[in-house]
C-alpha cells in the first residue's frame, strides 16, 4: 500500500522522523475533518481544543484519538522496510535509559513489524534525564 505523503507541514497535526536502534521510522498524521467537511485546526499552540471555521469545536484528546497515523519504517530487528497505517493513539511504555540504567515511562505510538511482529515504539521527544 502506497501512503499519501504530505505536500506541506501545514496539513499535518504530527510529524516525526526517528532512528530506532538499527531501524528508522517516519510518522505523519493529517489533520482531521469537521462534520461540515472542512479541515479543523488549533487556534493557538497550547489550545486544548480544535476548531473549525463553521464554529464547531472538539477537545484535543477526542479529536486526536480519531486520527490515523501513517508510518514508513525499517524494522530494527529484521531490517524489513514497509509502510502502514495505525490509529494515532499513544500508549505508556517503560523505557530504560542506557546511560544511567534507570527505568522511565513515556508516551509512544506503538505498532508491530509486518514480517517479524516486533513491537516498535515511536516515543515523544523526551527531555534529558541528566
Amino acid at each position: 500500500m502506497a501512503l499519501v505523503r504530505p505536500k506541506s507541514m501545514s496539513e499535518l497535526v504530527y510529524y516525526t522522523r526517528r532512528a530506532i536502534g538499527k531501524g528508522k521510522a517516519e510518522v505523519w498524521v493529517f489533520k482531521g475533518k469537521c462534520k461540515c467537511g472542512k479541515v479543523m485546526s488549533k487556534p493557538t499552540l497550547r489550545a486544548k481544543e480544535y476548531v473549525c471555521d463553521c464554529g464547531n469545536s472538539e477537545p484535543a484528546d477526542a479529536y486526536e484519538d480519531k486520527l490515523t497515523a501513517n508510518v514508513s519504517y525499517t524494522c530494527p530487528k529484521c531490517g524489513q522496510s514497509a509502510e502502514k497505517q495505525v490509529p494515532f493513539q499513544r500508549k505508556k511504555v517503560k523505557l530504560i535509559d542506557e546511560e544511567t540504567g534507570k527505568q522511565t515511562t513515556a508516551d509512544a505510538l506503538q505498532f508491530t513489524c509486518d514480517k517479524c511482529n516486533e513491537k516498535i515504539n515511536v516515543t515523544k521527544k523526551m527531555k534529558s534525564l541528566k
